[in-house]
């Protein structure tokens, strides 16, 4: 999971609220979560959360990736990447460990690796 230990709680250092719309990248070494729009690419060292108000359009790029909201665009996770209920995704996953819920929509391919296999 994204920089958390046993004895404390996730840290979130960006946040794009609800009804808010960003254009453009964001690029965090953090935690990040999406509750409103983004149109552009989320690259992240940490963990990408997509609420279920999350829209992004473009690429999500990170350690781990949650997402309950909507991504048009390929995602790639090094670590996970937990598809909720809720989630709507159009777009290729590439991940190591993937858990999708039941009612969740994929549409794209899955490509699932070790991580070495990857980082050749």
């Amino acid at each position: 999971m994204a920089k958390k230990s046993t004895n404390q709680a996730l840290v979130v250092s960006t946040v794009i609220g609800a009804g808010t719309e960003f254009v453009g990248d964001i690029t965090t070494k953090d935690t990040a979560r999406i509750d409103g729009t983004i149109r552009g690419n989320i690259q992240s060292e940490g963990m990408v959360i997509i609420g279920t108000s999350g829209h992004v359009e473009g690429n999500v790029n990170a350690y781990d990736v949650s997402i309950a909201g909507m991504i048009k665009g390929d995602t790639t996770a090094k670590n996970r990447i937990e598809i909720l209920s809720s989630a709507h995704i159009e777009g290729n996953i590439t991940t190591k460990s993937l858990c999708i819920d039941e009612h969740a929509v994929f549409q794209g391919v899955c490509n699932m690796n070790r991580m070495e296999e990857t980082e050749k």
